[in-house]
């Protein structure tokens, strides 16, 4: 598990890295690529710098002059009255010869050649969108929530395959190498009960459980599965109730009510099934344990029951804790009136002492 951690780390970190460490595109490439989307945007897609003024790539420079003279004619604003998007579209035309007649005109074709890069950097896309503070940090309060989560559920798939190992390693120490296998002994009956002695972390050389679909077509080898189960009881290391206690061993009794893992110092039953490890959830990650926090806090939304059963056993710590302040007063309290009274007793025999020898 902790190998799959640094893997993803190192994948989220490389993948910070590669979105960082993207070429860097310069102004002059952010104001080609705007008026590219904006020319694709009005003119349609494919449109090109050249082919807005009817000309090819591989037109000189008093060819691109011409054209671009003749080309604004067309688009200047007082030849199309009424039109919505006329001024815009003759700016847009002039941008586009002063592009095409300085050094920015190789850019220009290099692009047009290789394509437009999709990813554009970190800088065009702020530029455009500009989100801000608060859309930043909602958008790494998702980010980190997703990891989280993603942390979670590899820890909760990691612990579903032990407790299942671990149950099944039980059942075959107390049931037997076919407790798998239709009508071989996997039940007991209501009231029996046995205790076995398992590995905490199951048998390591233990088969996986064949499938429903397996099962229900017929295809599984069950005196192969026996075969499997024998060996991985034998390598196991397991023993019944006369084992020697080990602190890797745990014990764990099967009945015909399920499977329970004792506990060694009180011996209460803990239940191992699916209730024992829950799916994690997504509203279970920070970002919103901490509005869940704040609004129980508020008294908008109630404690989860954990919450409710820390606070119930907080209050009886503290009633316990009254009770044992009370009981030590009273008893101080005892102790002082018997000191009292021994003294009193005792001052009172030394005054008769007194009084004997006077009369004397």
């Amino acid at each position: 598990m902790r190998l799959a951690r640094v893997l993803i780390l190192s994948s989220f970190l490389l993948a910070c890295l590669a979105f960082t460490s993207v070429k860097a595109w310069d102004k002059d490439d952010y104001e080609i690529f705007e008026i590219q989307q904006a020319l694709e945007t009005d003119e349609g897609k494919g449109t090109t710098f050249y082919s807005i003024l009817n000309l090819t790539s591989s037109a000189t420079q008093p060819e691109i002059r011409k054209a671009y003279r003749k080309r604004s004619l067309e688009l200047h604003p007082d030849k199309n009255p009424g039109v919505a998007n006329a001024q815009r579209r003759f700016e847009r035309l002039g941008l586009i010869n002063k592009i095409l007649r300085d050094e920015r005109k190789d850019r220009y074709d290099h692009f047009l050649s290789k394509g437009f890069p999709k990813w554009r950097g970190t800088g065009y896309f702020y530029s455009r969108f500009r989100p801000g503070l608060a859309t930043v940090l909602a958008f790494l309060c998702m980010v980190s929530a997703a990891f989280e989560y993603l942390f979670r559920l590899l820890n909760w798939r990691r612990d579903e395959e032990r407790l299942e190992r671990l149950v099944r390693s039980a059942k075959l120490l107390a049931l037997g190498p076919n407790f798998e296998a239709p009508g071989g002994g996997g039940n007991l009956k209501p009231g029996l009960e046995r205790k076995v002695r398992v590995p905490l972390s199951g048998f390591p050389d233990l088969p996986p459980r064949p499938s429903s679909k397996e099962v229900e077509s017929g295809k599984v080898d069950w005196e192969e599965e026996e075969r499997k189960m024998r060996k991985a009881l034998a390598g196991g290391g397991g023993g019944g109730v006369g084992a020697a206690t080990r602190i890797n061993h745990v014990e764990v009794v099967v009945s015909s009510e399920g499977v329970f893992a004792l506990d060694p110092a009180t011996g209460d039953r803990l239940s191992l099934d699916s209730s024992t490890n829950p799916r994690p959830s997504l509203i279970e990650t920070w970002p919103f344990a901490c509005v869940k926090s704040v609004l129980s806090k508020l008294g908008i939304v109630k404690g989860s029951g954990n919450e409710a059963a820390f606070a119930q056993d907080a209050d009886e710590d503290s009633e316990e804790e009254v009770l044992d302040q009370g009981n030590r007063r009273a008893v101080g309290s005892d102790s002082a009136a018997a000191s009292s009274s021994s003294n009193g007793a005792a001052s009172s025999g030394s005054a008769k002492k007194r009084k004997g020898r006077k009369g004397k």
